[in-house]
């Protein structure tokens, strides 16, 4: 007989769902997994076939959840017991209230419609105020820290990260820079602040238009406050979330200035690699190809001094097999708008060529291959990167003849 998918009501699932959990690793960075066939990221997943975002976008109909992918809270969650698919939607019961399997975690509790000021985690926030107030031991550090843990549960979901941020934003804040506090409880702060900005747009323009100065002063906690000589593993983890938080607020058109650029290429000097990546996804912000068209060699070296040393880093990371499509994609593109503005200023290195010239004829068969149903950004980047070859890392000339010789 066959079996019915069971429709499981009222769940809620807020952790990742991995298809292969004993062969997951974690990587350096704690929200990161990666298996053999898929990759786990901050926003996205990747697997053989492409990318997905992470948190599973739900509405009003059932929509497969597919691998590596988080549930936000309080969905309606079925399983085929015949083929393990996994589905989920928006709840049909309205007045569903989110509970976590941990009976420990904290419990939102309903507002007083009177009082517009309160919301389902004030008296928890409260709470992490008082004890801010009161850290004068260890036990009591140790409450701070399990009291954020349990909130950060919640900070990941789309309407309580937005409830967060907008009313919990200033102590927040104060947690994320106060060099006075423990490094592990300013780590949890950001990383409040991270996962309600993560995949939430609301989150994000609420921190850019009520408090724009905030770039500024991770920028100068990232200068003055993370040692870079020999750091402890506290302060790398400190480090990662104040980038993530730089990545979730900067948009692709953002204009550096030479200090943060400056501040970018200290933190870089880390020896972590998470961190190297991390940096290098907002070198990219800068040189990616929405902001080419307003940039020009002056500018670039205003702005960028060491721009030539960072033409060198994205070359390395380019070739390292160890990074994503994606974020081949970020670097390369990078790569090619530095090189297309500087021109022979940029030194190419002999392995990069190397690497370009196996990618290129790794690229054309997929390009050339109509059995494939094809994405059209990939096939768009292959092209790209295909061209390049001679026309900005090589000869252009060569490109002309290999182009006559084809068309013979």
């Amino acid at each position: 007989m066959k079996l019915l998918p069971v429709a499981i009501v009222g769940l809620t699932n807020i952790l990742p769902i991995l298809a292969n959990p004993i062969k997951a690793t974690l990587s350096p960075e704690s929200n990161t997994v990666e298996t053999s066939s898929l990759y786990v990221g901050d926003s996205l997943v990747c697997n053989q076939e492409g990318c997905y975002p992470k948190l599973f976008e739900a509405d009003n109909d059932w929509k497969t959840v597919k691998e590596g992918q988080v549930l936000p809270g309080g969905l309606d969650i079925r399983m085929n017991l015949e083929t393990g698919l996994k589905e989920a939607k928006l709840s049909d019961n309205t007045a569903h209230t989110d509970t976590p399997n941990d009976a420990n975690a904290v419990v939102p509790v309903s507002a007083p419609s009177e009082d517009t000021e309160y919301y389902e985690f004030t008296n928890d926030f409260e709470t992490v105020d008082k004890l801010l107030q009161n850290l004068h031991s260890s036990e009591e550090v140790v409450k701070l820290e399990n009291k954020l843990d349990d909130l950060i549960v919640f900070a990941h979901d789309y309407k309580h990260g937005s409830k967060i941020i907008t009313h919990e934003f200033e102590l927040l804040r104060n947690i994320a820079l106060q060099q006075q506090l423990p490094t592990s409880i300013r780590e949890l702060g950001v990383r409040m602040i991270v996962s309600c900005l993560r995949n939430n747009p609301k989150s994000i323009e609420y921190v850019q238009d009520t408090h724009p100065e905030f770039v500024h002063q991770v920028f100068q906690e990232l200068e003055n406050g993370v040692e870079v000589s020999n750091p402890a593993p506290s302060t790398i983890a400190l480090a990662k979330r104040y980038l993530s938080v730089l990545d979730e607020l900067l948009s692709s058109t953002y204009h550096f200035t030479k200090d943060q650029m400056l501040t970018l290429k200290k933190i870089y000097e880390i020896q972590d690699k998470q961190i190297r990546i991390k940096v290098l996804e907002l070198i990219s912000k800068y040189f990616g190809p929405t902001q080419q068209p307003h940039l020009n060699k002056r500018d670039i070296v205003d702005t960028a001094p060491n721009v030539s040393e960072w033409a060198q880093e994205l070359q390395k990371w380019i070739q390292d097999d160890g990074i994503d499509e994606i974020h081949t994609r970020k670097f390369f593109n990078s790569l090619y708008n530095i090189k297309t503005q500087l021109g022979s200023d940029i030194k190419v290195d002999s392995s990069f060529i190397n690497w370009l010239s196996h990618e290129t004829e790794k690229r054309k068969q997929n390009v050339e291959n109509q059995n494939q149903n094809r994405d059209l950004e990939q096939d768009s980047f292959d092209k790209r990167l295909i061209e390049s070859r001679h026309l900005v890392f090589g000869n252009p000339m060569a490109h002309r003849v290999k182009h006559f010789n084809d068309e013979l």
